[in-house]
């Protein structure tokens, strides 16, 4: 498999908006990979169909790819490598959004030690690792432990070039954090900060730029300021249906927000 041309295509349909045929490509891609015998292909494939099933909340079909690539890269002799510790990240979140925390930890410790031990540097894959392992921290109410993760990552991104959307994501992460303790103004502050990158970098079209105006969204929703806590939801809600259609979990979460900002104002919540 051409990795180049299949990346190409693949981000041609993102930037393009055309997600229903980002997934008929990337069969059609791994049953080639698997019909020439592509062991290499096969693992790149079955990450980014893994990843796009993720971020459809389709989270039992990308089990299998993940599970399909850990094997093929021990039978290649490959643990250990960035491939292997990539796709145990991958894989760990996956487990994550899928509610099984403790599989969640337990994949992303074995790519820690991966990304931690000799012979590597700190780089983009430690510091997504850290902002994964801090998520899961955080679902279990461990604040304290979630944002020393996120520094440690923005500690890593602060050094590499071309990270400034990474940071804008860990930006909205430790802004969350934030908000979870009650630190309202620094919340706040964050996701100004990770909006404007958003906005510098990628025009607003980033994927996880709604993220962003979600998280403010629930800033100004926990300081009583109801009417500017749903432009953001609405702001929010029109991103993700733009990049990820209506049948997501965040759009159902976002729905809600709004729908709770309706109440509060007096205003009859929307029916969709």
């Amino acid at each position: 498999m051409d990795t180049t041309k299949f990346f190409t295509e693949l981000d041609r349909c993102y930037a393009e908006k055309r997600i229903a045929e980002a997934e008929i490509y990337m069969k059609s891609c791994l049953a080639q990979a698997e019909a020439g015998n592509d062991p290499t292909g096969i693992v790149t494939v079955c990450n980014e169909l893994g990843g796009y099933y993720r971020t459809l909340s389709r989270y039992d079909e990308g089990t299998p790819l993940y599970e399909k690539a850990l094997n093929i890269i021990g039978a290649l002799g490959q643990n250990g490598t960035p491939a292997h510790g990539t796709t145990l990240i991958n894989y760990a979140t996956n487990c994550t959004m899928n509610g099984q925390q403790e599989k969640a930890l337990e994949l992303y410790g074995k790519a820690a030690e991966i990304f931690s031990g000799p012979g590597y540097t700190p780089d983009f894959n430690l510091a997504t690792l850290y902002n994964n392992m801090s998520l899961v921290c955080q679902s279990m109410n461990n604040f304290s432990q979630a944002e020393d993760y996120l520094k440690r990552a923005l500690r890593i991104l602060e050094t590499l070039q071309d990270s400034r959307i990474e940071i804008a994501i860990t930006y909205t992460n430790l802004a969350n954090i934030c908000s979870a303790t009650e630190r309202f103004s620094e919340a706040k502050d964050l996701l100004e900060q990770a909006i404007d990158i958003f906005l510098r970098e990628s025009d607003g079209q980033d994927i996880h730029y709604a993220a962003a105006i979600n998280a403010l969204g629930e800033v100004y929703f926990c300081q009583g300021d109801y009417a500017s806590a749903a432009r953001q939801f609405e702001e929010a809600l029109k991103l993700n249906i733009r990049d990820l259609g209506e049948d997501t979990d965040s759009c159902r979460t976002i729905k809600k927000n709004l729908e709770l900002c309706r109440q509060r104002l007096g205003e009859e919540a929307p029916s969709c």
